[in-house]
């Protein structure tokens, strides 16, 4: 008998997909807050090889989640695990050890391998679980840049003195240490809300029930007959055959393929995705406000307008969801097209000068906003929407895992290539 859900549950599931997009980002928003003060440390421009080193290594381990047949929910939480350990470590090394720069690359690389991982992942898994928990994670991640950038910035403004490298030790350490406590709690709710959700195990169950066929396979077949056991009671060379067929195949590089042929039927919502992610990160925050000849608390206050904006209309269309049915998947895409507009409009208000029209506060703000509300909103829509693409389709399940796992890989993929396409129209 099927368990009904009660709404009380889903609530639950629904902020416990919140917490699992906020500590996925959290790692990453952390070093990008505090990428002005490593600069500071090692006296040069390191955090552009730090970006290029987490963005590549994210982008190859989603690629490698791509042809993994099962997402485990275990593997998530482990994952995770590992990740705060890593936080960890990459603290002692900046602050304690206070170690060379290529160690800081290392442990960035093993970050962005577990990142990449995960963003794939959880994207899978919250489209699959039977909700709409893709939406709470989506607006998870959102508010982890949000978060991060409100705690670094209340850090920041207590203990940083410029010129001094000792506050900067400083800030850096006590920003770490509040992400991982955070991070430490909220791991905590994600373990206590799974273990005791009924329905949430049904689905898990569901979800990964080839992982236990694949596992179990072996025993089935030595119960039916299908394999021998020698005088010595061990399966021999005949089980260690069957445990490698059954690992094996969990993975199936052919994933890659199918992937790429069901384009056709999810580019609708590929494209936006990918679109949105790449506009957001050639415009923000490389134009607009870092090239701006504005004073730091403008510029302070338009990251916070950006980062605000874009959580707001995230949490909107995730709860009021049905209200957006309206507004068709075509114009979704025609708009993550349209916003191409913005990077235009960023350029000419970089090359105009104080006292003109669109170089005032207010209209740069009006700017800043738009972008923020037309980010993680389109992705949003656009990530529930990969359902749809198969309604009448024969294995939906897998389908939309493969849908989702390409659309991930390809917003990771923007995400990295946003800058060196801002560092090439820059100057225009």
């Amino acid at each position: 008998m099927e368990y009904k859900l009660e709404r009380r549950e889903e609530h639950k599931i629904e902020f416990m997909f919140f917490l699992i997009g906020l500590l996925l980002t959290l790692p990453t928003h952390v070093v990008v807050n505090i990428s002005f003060l490593i600069n500071s440390i090692y006296n040069e421009e390191i955090f552009v090889t730090i970006m290029g080193i987490l963005s590549g290594c994210m982008i190859g381990a989603s690629a490698f989640q791509l042809v993994i047949q099962i997402t485990s929910f275990t593997s998530i939480i482990v994952s995770n695990i590992i990740n705060i350990i890593n936080m960890g470590l990459l603290l002692t090394l900046l602050c304690v050890c206070k170690a060379s720069k290529y160690y800081i690359y290392g442990m960035c690389a093993i970050m962005g391998l577990f990142i990449g991982y995960l963003y794939s992942a959880c994207t899978k898994y919250s489209l699959l679980v039977g909700l709409k928990a893709n939406g709470f994670l989506v607006t998870g991640i959102s508010f982890s840049a949000l978060f991060v950038f409100t705690i670094n910035t209340i850090i920041s403004s207590f203990i940083i003195e410029d010129g001094n490298i000792a506050s900067y030790y400083k800030t850096i350490f006590q920003s770490f240490v509040t992400i991982l406590i955070i991070e430490f709690c909220a791991l905590m709710i994600i373990l206590y809300i799974q273990y005791n959700s009924t329905f949430f195990q049904e689905q898990k169950k569901k979800i990964e029930f080839p992982a236990y066929k694949y596992q179990n396979k072996l025993l089935n077949d030595v119960e039916n007959g299908k394999r021998n056991m020698n005088s010595n009671n061990n399966y021999g060379h005949s089980g260690s055959t069957g445990f490698f067929k059954s690992f094996k195949s969990l993975f199936n590089f052919s994933n890659i393929i199918d992937g790429a042929r069901l384009i056709k039927h999810y580019y609708i919502c590929l494209i936006p995705i990918s679109m949105a992610i790449l506009v957001t990160y050639i415009v923000h925050p490389h134009m607009l406000p870092n090239r701006l000849d504005k004073t730091v608390s403008i510029n302070y206050m338009l990251l916070l307008t950006y980062q605000a904006s874009d959580f707001i209309f995230i949490l909107i269309v995730t709860v009021y969801n049905h209200a957006f049915r309206f507004f068709k998947q075509i114009f979704v895409l025609i708009l993550s097209i349209a916003r191409i507009l913005l990077i235009v409009l960023s350029i000419k208000i970089k090359n105009s000068k104080e006292g003109d029209f669109i170089y005032k506060t207010w209209f740069i703000t009006l700017v800043t906003i738009v972008l923020g509300m037309t980010n993680g909103s389109v992705i949003n829509m656009s990530y529930e929407r990969i359902h749809d693409c198969f309604r009448n389709s024969n294995n939906k399940e897998k389908k939309v895992a493969l849908a989702s796992s390409f659309c991930a890989l390809s917003l990771l993929t923007s995400y990295a290539l946003a800058p060196w396409i801002c560092h090439l129209v820059i100057d225009l």
